[in-house]
């Protein structure tokens, strides 16, 4: 018969080289609580399995009881390790719980006091006697009542770890019944080893291998949580794979527990790192897509089902197939197409706007024939009328016997009302050609007057502003500047439209009118460079809102009022097209400023 000691040394560095490279393929899984034990735990073992050595091959007997002694560390922190990773790996303690923590702390730091003060109390080890053999040697301490209490504790916790553990092996599902095995083994292994110590007397073997059914117990955990789903389910390339791609995929068993996720599930879904075991019920996210889509892990699905969904900010499109089988359960992917859905809603909005463009720049041109044709006659009405009214004058002068006479002064007042009237209809037909006159980005520059392109700008907008805001103008003394005039007029048309839907909506909501008032200038100390500044108080701007004014799309306005282009179309053209400045320089009231630069030419203008 043996001793076992020279089996236990022959197997220590297998299982310490075991259990280093377990700690090493644990280590990346640290953030998981359930591998924070684990790898606790493996430690524990690592340092149990070194003091069992170190006691073993000491040369002297005081040795021999320090490394005896120090085993004890490890021992009382390894029930503790145990039952903190049976209760997180199963889901049982998903958070900290204080009173838990203080608990499981008191008895590792009390029980190596205890042992290392054996000598002056004697009641953890009555008597201590050193058993050599084979070269090893080993205490055989015969035990006192305070070994028994902690023997109690320690063995009272594993067995309580080993009832959770077995007990998800026993309930768990389909999908991760052979993970299960591995966990259920390593329950069984210090029991197993202990059971040889206490059956030695019919054996012979003196050595004590419940370190190593720690040390196995451990890699069998390993196995069961990481390895066995790396190198039996999917190769390692494949796992790393599902961890980087963009798809989140999320596997629910039969009565609703997580079974696998992976990283975009967790954004896609709000999962904690490690959801596997948890239930659905704890998630809002996974519980609205659920319902949303119609599908219950429960019932489970027949066949494929796709569909789209608004969810967590985002457009999720979705694909939910049974697990292998329909009694398995279901696997769900999800893709997030949010930035396909905005480009498709911009797609849609830009063809829309084309559409409405193509039908502007039709009524643009029929506009500018209605003008036209409508010019022609006027001038001869108004050549037609001026000579009348000189004729009148005449007429009155030499043939009226009473030149003030109230019938002379109305009809006087009839033929200077007609050619006001002219002139009014006139002003409108010269702001209609201003506005509808085309020209490129390139061609078709002259020198004009800011003044006069707000001047035709106001003309034609009179009939939106006039119920609802008063007009100032103040003019500087400014050069004129060379540009695109019907580009300029759209700027100015575009600033103007946007403050007058500002004060509209005032209006509505305090009945208040507003003010505009257009100014312009010559820059401080640049006497070429003109300015204008538009001013209106309706609708404030926000100052989260400040940055995106210029942004194509933005508006934030709903319906037909807004369609975010107007200011982006402005700022190219003064941008980009001809060089100046335009910025939002106020938001309360709203201030939008132009400058531009007066070109050589028109300098002494």
């Amino acid at each position: 018969m043996t001793s076992g000691f020279t089996l236990f040394i022959n197997l220590a560095p297998f299982a310490q080289l075991a259990l280093i490279a377990s700690f090493a393929a644990a280590f990346p899984y640290r953030k998981e609580p359930a591998a924070q034990s684990l790898l606790w735990y493996l430690f524990l073992c690592f340092l149990l399995m070194a003091t069992n050595a170190l006691e073993l091959i000491s040369r002297t007997d005081e040795n021999t009881i320090l490394f005896a002694k120090l085993q004890y560390i490890a021992f009382a922190y390894l029930p503790i390790a145990w039952i903190s990773f049976s209760f997180r790996y199963t889901g049982w303690i998903t958070h900290t719980i204080p009173a838990l923590i203080v608990s499981a702390i008191l008895f590792p730091v009390i029980l190596p006091i205890v042992v290392f003060t054996n000598d002056s109390h004697h009641l953890f080890w009555r008597t201590i006697e050193i058993i050599s053999n084979e070269g090893y040697s080993i205490i055989r301490p015969t035990y006192g009542p305070l070994y028994w209490l902690a023997f109690g504790y320690s063995w009272s916790a594993i067995f309580i770890g080993c009832v959770v553990l077995l007990r998800s092996y026993v309930t768990g599902q389909n999908l991760y019944h052979r993970q299960s095995v591995w966990i259920a083994a390593g329950c069984l292994m210090p029991a197993a080893a202990n059971l040889l110590r206490i059956t030695s007397p019919l054996h012979g073997i003196v050595k004590d291998f419940t370190p190593l059914g720690y040390a196995l117990s451990g890699i069998s955990f390993l196995l069961g949580m990481y390895l066995h789903r790396l190198f039996w389910v999917m190769p390692v390339s494949r796992g790393v794979l599902l961890q980087q791609i963009d798809l989140g995929i999320l596997v629910l068993d039969r009565t609703g527990l997580i079974a696998d996720h992976n990283a975009a599930a967790d954004r896609y879904l709000g999962l904690d790192a490690v959801a596997v075991g948890q239930k659905t019920s704890r998630y809002p996210l996974i519980l609205g897509f659920l319902k949303e889509a119609e599908v219950s892990p429960e019932s489970g699905v027949a066949e494929k089902t796709t569909g789209q969904i608004f969810l967590n900010e985002r457009h999720l499109s979705w694909t939910v197939q049974p697990a292998g089988s329909e009694a398995n359960g279901i696997i769900v992917v999800l893709e997030d197409v949010s930035e396909r859905v905005r480009l498709q809603t911009e797609n849609a909005f830009i063809k829309g706007e084309f559409l409405k463009r193509a039908k502007l720049a039709s009524i643009g041109k029929l506009t500018a024939g209605l003008a036209h044709e409508i010019n022609n006659p006027l001038s001869y009405l108004k050549s037609d009328v001026r000579c009348l009214s000189e004729l009148l004058d005449r007429l009155i002068k030499d043939k009226c016997p009473d030149p003030d006479s109230e019938e002379t002064r109305e009809v006087l007042s009839l033929a200077n009302g007609i050619n006001s009237g002219l002139e009014r209809i006139e002003a409108a037909v010269r702001s209609l050609l201003s506005l509808t006159r085309q020209g490129s980005a390139e061609t078709n520059r002259e020198a004009v007057k800011l003044e006069d392109c707000l001047d035709s700008t106001l003309e034609i907008m009179k009939a939106e502003y006039r119920g609802i805001a008063d007009v100032v103008k103040l003019y500087g003394e400014t050069k004129a500047v060379r540009v695109q005039k019907a580009a300029i007029n759209q700027v100015i048309f575009n600033i103007l439209t946007n403050a007058v839907q500002g004060i509209r909506e005032q209006f509505a909501s305090i009945g208040r009118r507003g003010m505009i008032h257009v100014k312009t200038g010559t820059c401080e100390g640049d006497p070429d460079r003109i300015w204008c500044e538009i001013m209106n108080t309706g609708t404030p701007i926000q100052a989260e809102d400040s940055g995106k004014i210029f942004d194509l799309f933005f508006t934030t306005r709903s319906g037909d009022d807004g369609t975010g282009i107007g200011l982006s179309l402005s700022k190219e053209i003064i941008e980009e097209r001809h060089g100046g400045t335009l910025k939002l320089t106020s938001l309360d009231p709203v201030i939008f400023r132009i400058e531009l630069q007066s070109s050589r030419e028109e300098r002494s203008l």
